[in-house]
């Protein structure tokens, strides 16, 4: 089997680099239904995908950890009073610890693989899958066959007051290093039977949202501002695992979903930024869902504050940077796996004296752009300090033996574009003998206007 990785070189320019491997992981660990039409399935689920790297922070392979899966199988009801959903809980199944498996040939492990027991039905089931949230789940108690889908999934609910664990402020490497598995959800639906052995089209969403904050080139040449402390103001002390139907596009959140009640954690969350993160801060920071706010409700906005050093001041200046829409006036949602990078473009002066009076300052002497997508929808993810370009569904993929083509798809926000620079074998250099080609031309521009373009690549027959 080929296994192909994408390159990404500054300027947005991209080299084709081929490895070869063959792979096959199964675990036996299994646990779930029993009795005669049970049968062993074996899962694959694909993880959210952003390739940015920290240094004082927890890695992508981090983000992806799972410790625990729940899978929580409904089938079809008529709707009712009694189940608005039109589904009814029939029975679940739970793995954990060395069940899940990464799958071989992902670099980031993101591809899990189990194997739990379902049973075998006529109709379609449709199997919620709950990722590192086992108390919730057995808070639940025994569920009721026939409980409403709507009604019990409403019922979990992730708490965390204060800032997530994130082995903050601690080398990756560190001997204590600490974090905490993030809360995801996914869905998927197939009719189980004698012949059903895998189910690979699963995909699970975090529950959180990833804030990274980092200077731009220009800041970086003005060499006028370097990053030192984080506030996050009205953020949330909760958020529901499961979103609502009705806040969902297809896999992805489109608006926020929220637990009922007070939510907002008393003090705003503060994070002291090491000096080898002062120019980019990431994989640090994640958020529960919020809602945005009438644009005359700034004091109840979830919203930053940084504190940075400008110029030759000896303290610290405090700027309100908001989420807000293209408008510059109108706030927006927080919203669960979607990935938010405040790219500081220009440092005018300096702010001001504490983070209290910034959070009250609206206007403030720094500029800055949200670049925001959702880490599901756009594959890796890779920076240059001020742009970015994706691939999707990911930058690396597998051919079989037989010739195949398969395809993937760019976008960058670059005005002009990328481009394919050159094709190579696994060290980089050597010309490709021309068993992979694309239907692109080499040195041409493409996907002007942030266009989401296709690329297809074909492979003739893999010979070893």
């Amino acid at each position: 089997m080929k296994a192909i990785q994408l390159l990404f070189l500054r300027g947005l320019l991209l080299s084709v680099l081929f490895l070869t491997s063959c792979y096959d992981g199964f675990n036996d660990d299994i646990g779930g239904a029993s009795g005669q039409d049970a049968i062993p399935v074996k899962f694959a689920v694909q993880m959210p995908d952003a390739n940015t790297s920290g240094t004082y922070a927890i890695t992508e392979i981090d983000e992806n950890d799972v410790a625990t899966i729940d899978v929580l199988a409904f089938v079809p009801v008529p709707a009712d009073a009694e189940h608005p959903s039109g589904y009814a809980f029939a029975y679940k199944a739970q793995v954990s610890g060395t069940g899940i498996v990464n799958k071989a040939g992902y670099s980031k492990n993101e591809v899990k693989e189990f194997t739990v027991t379902l049973l075998k039905k006529a109709v379609t089931q449709n199997f919620v899958l709950l990722a590192n949230v086992r108390n919730q789940v057995d808070a639940l108690g025994d569920i009721a066959p026939g409980a409403d889908k709507d009604g019990l999934l409403k019922g979990l609910v992730f708490a965390n007051a204060g800032s997530w664990n994130a082995n903050n402020g601690k080398a990756d490497d560190a001997p204590d290093k600490s974090y905490d598995p993030f809360p995801m959800w996914g869905e998927v639906s197939h009719v189980i039977s004698n012949t059903t052995t895998r189910i690979t089209d699963g995909k699970l969403l975090r529950g959180i949202a990833r804030i990274d904050v980092v200077l731009g080139d220009d800041v970086l040449s003005a060499a006028n501002f370097y990053l030192e402390e984080l506030y996050i103001y009205n953020s949330k002390n909760k958020g529901c695992i499961v979103p609502d139907a009705d806040n969902l596009s297809g896999d992805k959140a489109t608006a926020a979903t929220l637990p009922a009640g007070s939510i907002n954690n008393g003090t705003p969350l503060f994070y002291e930024i090491p000096a080898a993160m002062k120019n980019t801060f990431e994989r640090s920071v994640y958020l529960f869902e919020a809602a945005a706010v009438a644009a005359d409700k700034s004091s109840e906005a979830t919203c930053l504050v940084v504190g940075g050093r400008f110029g030759s001041d000896t303290q610290t200046s405090y700027y309100r940077l908001d989420f807000l829409k293209a408008d510059g006036k109108t706030y927006k949602d927080v919203l669960r796996n979607h990935h938010y990078r405040v790219n500081i473009t220009k440092v005018n002066g300096r702010g001001e004296g504490s983070h209290e009076e910034a959070f009250n300052t609206v206007a403030s002497n720094m500029e800055a752009q949200i670049l925001e997508w959702d880490d599901g929808e756009f594959g890796t993810v890779t920076f240059d300090g001020q742009h970015y370009l994706s691939v999707s569904p990911s930058n690396e993929f597998y051919f079989p033996r037989a010739a195949g083509t398969q395809s993937i798809y760019l976008k960058t926000d670059v005005s002009e574009g990328w481009k394919i620079m050159k094709i190579t074998e696994s060290d980089g250099t050597t010309a490709n003998t021309g068993w992979l080609t694309t239907d692109k031309t080499t040195g041409s521009f493409y996907g002007t206007g942030e266009a989401n373009v296709a690329v297809n690549i074909s492979v003739t027959q893999n010979n070893p």
